[in-house]
């Protein structure tokens, strides 16, 4: 791996300092030099490098994730080379609400944390699930076992098949992003049979559909023909 470049950011004290501030300078540094490291210095504390930072933060209740770290290699076990297993494989399209819409920004507070928006289909009323919990409550070889070649069979949309084709390293490393990113929160709602209420928001999943099926343009709808290729349906014009 390259040798990451130092990148110093002075305050003039703790209290002036919010984690936006951090996290917008941090970041305009790192786009600016895409090897860019983070060194962080501020009065009365030493200067500190990524790893005491993550620490650091924490001990002292901000949620920072270590997005500014220098692009880890493939291969290699760490909180860094998991936060990018969580973005490629996937994972926080579900799993941290609010992360598609806001065009793959992740919100350190929810980040991973599950959702509470469910997916309804023929199976139900299934929820993206706190993945933060998951890891809190096993040891990094549990998860590893479980999550990895012996996957078990979900309850969609979650793609439980390609988790069996994760490698080992990499399920590691997320497994240690997810233990970096403090409290686990709260669970997510619990799966809802089909056919029984839903008391939360929910997207529907609707089997594939056939268009209505017609004898005669008549059948259609404005702007439709009824298209004499088997099975017949109707269509648009042109």
């Amino acid at each position: 791996m390259e040798s990451c470049v130092k990148i110093t950011i002075t305050a003039p004290a703790l209290e002036d300092v919010t984690v936006q501030d951090l996290a917008q300078k941090a970041w305009r540094a790192h786009e600016e030099d895409r090897r860019g490291s983070i060194t962080i210095k501020m009065e009365g504390v030493r200067t500190m490098t990524n790893s005491i930072l993550e620490g650091a933060m924490r001990a002292l209740s901000f949620c920072v994730i270590a997005m500014f770290a220098c692009p880890a290699a493939a291969g290699e076990v760490s909180v860094e080379r998991g936060l990018e297993v969580s973005i490629l494989a996937g994972c926080q399209d579900c799993h941290t609400e609010g992360y598609r819409t806001s065009q793959g920004k992740i919100d350190p507070t929810k980040s991973m944390k599950g959702s509470s928006i469910g997916w309804q289909g023929p199976w139900g009323t299934s929820y993206a699930q706190n993945l933060r919990l998951s890891a809190a409550s096993l040891s990094e070889d549990g998860f590893v076992q479980i999550y990895g070649v012996r996957a078990p069979e979900m309850s969609p949309p979650m793609p439980w098949y390609r988790l069996r084709m994760i490698p080992e390293d990499d399920l590691r490393s997320l497994y240690r992003y997810l233990k970096s990113l403090g409290e686990p929160g709260a669970s997510v709602p619990a799966f809802i049979p089909p056919g029984s209420r839903v008391k939360t928001p929910y997207i529907v999943l609707d089997p594939p559909q056939m268009p209505p099926a017609c004898s005669h343009d008549l059948d259609c709808g404005i702007g439709e023909i009824c298209v004499t290729i088997e099975p017949r349906h109707c269509a648009k014009k042109g």
